[in-house]
């Protein structure tokens, strides 16, 4: 899955949401880009440098639909994901939330990759320090991708989190990222990660996020 992953839970974002809505009978819409030196998907590059990942989504008390892309280098006739998802997320009390959704994968040349099933689930204390797990169901080749993340934000701007999980699926057993993100503004942030895998490290990707 793309970092900025359908599956995010509501009290997460809502701790360090750079997003601003615009509300037209009930729907709020969002779109952005982000600007990565490599696109690391469960600890692998997938676009062997630069890659652009524009998106658009459209919420209504809780449902949410949206596409997300990013162009590829898999040393094949494709140069570009795009994902289809939907889900509904909520919370639960001040602290809980949870996040259920279905995302559909394809490539521009050899089209339909594969579906997944997610569920997120978060729980943030006293709206600094947070807890985050995360699975997803393939159907198409029957394996399994779920991590676990631990973050923390430093007032209004500032955040670092650190994930550790594992993807049947993909070209390696485990993967792990840690790093921090900053906001310039509520529509500009800028992500610095260390990624690595299964013995083997990616090495330091910076992401700029544009979110409107």
């Amino acid at each position: 899955m793309n970092y900025r992953t359908p599956i995010c839970a509501a009290a997460l974002c809502a701790t360090f949401a750079f997003t601003t809505g615009a509300a037209a009978q009930g729907w709020n819409w969002s779109y952005g880009a982000d600007m990565t030196s490599d696109y690391i998907d469960s600890g692998v590059s997938k676009s062997d440098g630069f890659a652009i990942q524009p998106w658009v989504e459209v919420e209504n008390s809780g449902f949410y639909f949206g596409v997300w892309g990013s162009n590829i280098d898999l040393g094949t006739d494709d140069k570009w994901q795009y994902d289809l998802y939907t889900g509904y997320r909520s919370n639960v009390g001040q602290n809980f939330a949870y996040d259920l959704g279905l995302v559909r994968k394809s490539y521009d040349d050899t089209g339909y990759d594969r579906s997944e099933a997610a569920v997120g689930l978060t729980y943030t204390f006293d709206n600094a320090l947070y807890v985050k797990g995360y699975a997803a169901y393939n159907w198409t080749n029957t394996s399994y991708n779920r991590y676990a993340q631990l973050g923390y934000d430093f007032g209004d701007r500032w955040r670092t989190s650190a994930r550790y999980g594992a993807d049947d699926g993909a070209a390696s057993d485990y993967y792990w990222d840690v790093g921090a993100e900053y906001a310039f503004t509520d529509n500009i942030s800028f992500d610095l990660r260390y990624h690595g895998r299964d013995g083997y490290d990616e090495g330091v990707v910076g992401m700029v996020k544009l979110a409107f």
